[in-house]
């Protein structure tokens, strides 16, 4: 009847329950992004989500009973970061990379399998070297078998667990993490709590040296706290004028969000300069969503899957005053 809650049953490929209380799955397979760079695809290993509830994302089996919190995102392969991929690939990207004189120094936070990096080296194979850092050693596990995957050059990148928000050393064994030392942080499809966003920002302003760019390729998965989302409204309404068509309407949770990193990133000296919606950008995908078997590829976004899950690549400089 319209209006009842209606109870849906979601089935495995093997007709079970994906609810049942069964053992925590997870399944390795390599998959591609065909052709990306013209005859050369780039390949990554990652976990396969297919039989993985978003509880299990962040739950270890073997931690349940111990109450800990896990998070296993990392090893999986979102929406965000292969839109970055494709971003490089159609030279989007490098337009945004700040000039240097020297060797370029780029740092991934929260890397996962490490796809935005691998595809920035493999466009800028010379004088480029790319820090890939995460919390989770799986997640580096993965990031350094997809480096050799793609035959990267072994002394263009190093791995490096690291927590957002803490201390930076003043130089780690080889001196690849320094404070103020990167030319470009990356991070793609890592905001999904709001308590991520300060942090997040707090360790890439230390990383960037001044002027240089913080690039995020983002996919809201959340909507703010009811206090944050107040009052940014209330900033957003005084800069509305009113009508159907205005900025306050049916994107608005989006916006909010938007509006609050934008907000949070410049209590970190960073400056937005730049704003991409792929789904405008991108030239070299499919316009609708595709249908027919999953497949080893991850070619199968469309610019309708990103304009319809608010994809958005902010670009910051580090500066030493904000207007």
């Amino acid at each position: 009847m319209e209006g009842e809650v209606e109870e849906e049953t979601w089935t495995n490929a093997d007709g079970s329950n994906v609810f049942d209380d069964q053992p925590f799955q997870k399944q390795l397979r390599v998959s591609k992004i065909a052709n990306i760079f013209s005859d050369r695809s780039l390949f990554f290993e990652s976990y396969d989500m297919n039989q993985m509830t978003p509880l299990d994302m962040t739950y270890d089996d073997e931690k349940k009973n111990r109450d800990e919190f896990y998070d296993g995102t990392g090893s999986l392969v979102w929406l965000a970061s292969i839109a970055f991929c494709h971003l490089v690939a159609e030279d989007a990207i490098v337009q945004l990379i700040p000039e240097t004189n020297e060797e370029l120094r780029i740092c991934e936070l929260g890397c996962g399998v490490g796809l935005a990096s691998i595809a920035t080296l493999m466009a800028n194979p010379k004088d480029c070297f790319a820090l890939f850092t995460d919390n989770d050693p799986e997640a580096l596990d993965l990031s350094r078998k997809n480096c050799v995957l793609n035959s990267l050059e072994p002394d263009s990148y190093r791995h490096i667990l690291l927590s957002w928000g803490d201390s930076l050393p003043e130089s780690d064994s080889n001196g690849a993490l320094r404070e103020g030392s990167f030319d470009c942080v990356l991070a793609t499809d890592v905001i999904y709590d709001v308590s991520m966003i300060p942090p997040l920002l707090q360790t890439t302003s230390s990383l960037l040296r001044w002027n240089g760019h913080f690039i995020v390729s983002h996919v809201p998965r959340f909507c703010l706290p009811v206090r944050q989302e107040n009052e940014t409204a209330t900033r957003i309404s005084d800069d509305c004028a009113p009508g159907p068509s205005s900025c306050c309407s049916s994107e608005l949770p989006q916006q909010k969000l938007e509006i609050f990193i934008l907000e949070q990133a410049k209590s970190q000296s960073l400056q937005l300069i730049d704003t991409l919606r792929p789904h405008q950008v991108l030239k070299n995908i499919p316009t609708t969503k595709q249908s027919g078997p999953r497949d080893d590829s991850r070619n199968t976004i469309s610019r309708q899957n990103l304009q319809e899950a608010h994809a958005v690549l902010f670009v910051f400089e580090k500066v030493a005053s904000i207007d």
